[in-house]
């Protein structure tokens, strides 16, 4: 039987099968797109897995604290890292932050990037960012912040006390901070705050910079 033998009564255009499909479609996809804290039915729950998350809030109390058997012992879902992990960005060896934790850092932390051309030029462009506001661009402590009226430390001139602090301590400044200046180990990952303390040795010269590293600021 061919389609000239259908009654014109059951015959359905072609256009409107079309616009049926379509309208299925779109109703089918907006209801897998529907958000709601207790659906009655969802198409494709799978698609909205993100909204029945099950991890855990950091400052809630842990997965089955409520019934006396937490997964962790204290109750709590934010935990200490285990003893003996680094936090990303830190030294090899855990230090103190204190004057104590400074000064042991100083005695057995040694710059093992070498101070080439390139690595003062970054540390010039990295010193100028995050330390000259405070400290000023040849380490007076003249910066754009101390002249609002917060003290600046000077580190550039030679017999201030801070100058003559040996590598590691400067790094462990850095990365711990110290006084007023806080931490800026997330924002300047290690390399840099070595390379940045090779900057530092050739504001307090002593350390000579090569003439290829004159164009990045590191006179």
């Amino acid at each position: 039987m061919n389609a000239k033998a259908i009654p014109h009564d059951y015959a359905v255009p072609h256009s409107r099968l079309a616009q049926a499909a379509a309208m299925t479609l779109i109703c089918v996809g907006a209801s897998g797109c529907m958000v709601s804290d207790k659906p009655n039915w969802m198409f494709l729950p799978q698609l909205n897995a993100m909204l029945y998350s099950s991890a855990a809030e950091s400052q809630l109390a842990a997965p089955g604290a409520a019934t006396g058997h937490p997964v962790f012992a204290n109750g709590k879902n934010l935990q200490l890292p285990p003893v003996g992990t680094v936090p990303r960005g830190f030294t090899p060896d855990h230090f103190a932050a204190t004057p104590e934790g400074a000064k042991l850092a100083g005695e057995t932390l040694t710059n093992a990037v070498p101070p080439t051309a390139e690595n003062l030029r970054r540390g010039a462009e990295r010193f100028a960012i995050f330390c000259s506001p405070c400290h000023g661009p040849k380490g007076y402590g003249d910066g754009e912040v101390a002249k609002k009226g917060i003290p600046g430390m000077p580190i550039g001139i030679p017999g201030v006390p801070a100058a003559q602090f040996p590598d590691g301590h400067v790094f462990h400044i850095i990365t711990y901070g110290r006084n007023l200046m806080g931490s800026h180990a997330s924002q300047i990952d290690a390399e840099d705050r070595w390379k940045i303390i090779h900057h530092l040795r050739v504001l307090q010269g002593k350390l000579p910079a090569p003439a290829a590293a004159g164009e990045g600021g590191a006179k």
